[in-house]
């Protein structure tokens, strides 16, 4: 099977590159993966640097599923294909997956169902989405989670990090994820712990930071995790989160167990009383930083996801 992953929005380009690469890696299919734009993160198959319209052409015509990623072909992307999307993809099996692409808070979204209908409208095969919740959101959405390659050395725990104390580490990347600080910092006045927060720097050097951390803080807002908490799983690093019932609901059905990696907090108190458990308690702390990443290990594994996207594609 070929297959050619595209990016044409702005966002959301490692998550994107990173399920690509595991199916490269550990399935016998061939991918590729275009990203329309730069961001932190340091990935690239195919994007504005090196392209090339025939070459690309070529890739589509040969492609048995097109898995188009944040956005469909229709979207403004400010890269110039230099062709006419419709001259090519008319039947293609195609897929759109969402990554938060969604407006405003998801239960929003559900209630006035005005994207139930967007496979029909878009005149896609399927949706995808990494949020769980995406499912009460587009009729017949398909769960497929945010991955790391667990093997990879980047994404493997530090040996020799001080686990003595908390560590903790938190690094807002703009939009939403900013609203969260608030509540960190409230928190952090409550009840101080040694803590990492940074913006402004490369997803290399943020990991280098984490493989020093040894507990994370993503997000209250939104209901769900974001890719932070994927990479703080995969290098055992417990991390704190609202991931509401519906997302637990989903999220378990998807990995058949009740066994949650995070830690669900919801309001400041519940940092305060998140961060008070594993500090004063470092055999808890040290376990639990075991556990996390041996459901990343066993359960969450690029090779596990990857495989499932793999069956999801056959169906179509």
């Amino acid at each position: 099977m070929n297959i050619l992953f595209i990016n044409p929005a702005p966002v959301s380009d490692a998550c994107s590159y990173r399920q690509a690469s595991a199916i490269k890696k550990y399935t016998a299919h061939n991918v590729r993966h275009f990203r329309a734009a730069k961001t932190f993160y340091d990935t690239l198959d195919i994007g504005p640097e090196n392209y090339d319209r025939d070459e690309f052409v070529s890739l589509i015509e040969a492609a048995d599923i097109l898995h188009f990623c944040s956005a469909t072909h229709e979207y403004p992307s400010t890269h110039n294909w230099g062709f006419d999307w419709n001259d090519f993809i008319g039947r293609k099996k195609k897929v759109f997956h969402d990554y938060n692409s969604f407006p405003g808070y998801w239960r929003e979204r559900c209630n006035t169902k005005d994207h139930w209908n967007k496979r029909n409208e878009i005149g896609y095969d399927a949706i995808f989405s990494s949020v769980p919740q995406a499912n009460y959101i587009y009729e017949g959405c398909v769960y497929v989670p945010d991955l790391v390659d667990e093997l990879d050395p980047w994404f493997t725990p530090e040996p020799n990090r001080d686990m003595s104390h908390l560590r903790l580490c938190h690094f807002p990347t703009g939009g939403g994820n900013n609203k969260n600080t608030f509540e960190l910092n409230d928190a952090l006045q409550i009840y101080p712990v040694f803590n990492f927060m940074a913006q402004g720097i490369t997803n290399k050097q943020v990991l280098e930071i984490k493989k020093q951390s040894n507990f994370g803080y993503d997000a209250l807002w939104r209901g769900f995790h974001g890719a932070a908490s994927v990479e703080n799983l995969a290098l055992g690093i417990p991390t704190m989160c609202n991931v509401e019932p519906e997302f637990d609901f989903i999220f378990n059905q998807y990995f058949g167990t009740d066994e949650s990696p995070f830690e669900h907090v919801r309001t400041v108190d519940d940092i305060v009383k998140t961060m008070t458990k594993y500090a004063c308690d470092n055999a808890l702390l040290r376990m639990r930083c075991e556990q996390v990443r041996n459901f990343m290990e066993t359960k969450w594994s690029a090779k596990n996801i990857a495989e499932n996207i793999i069956k999801e594609y056959e169906k179509l």
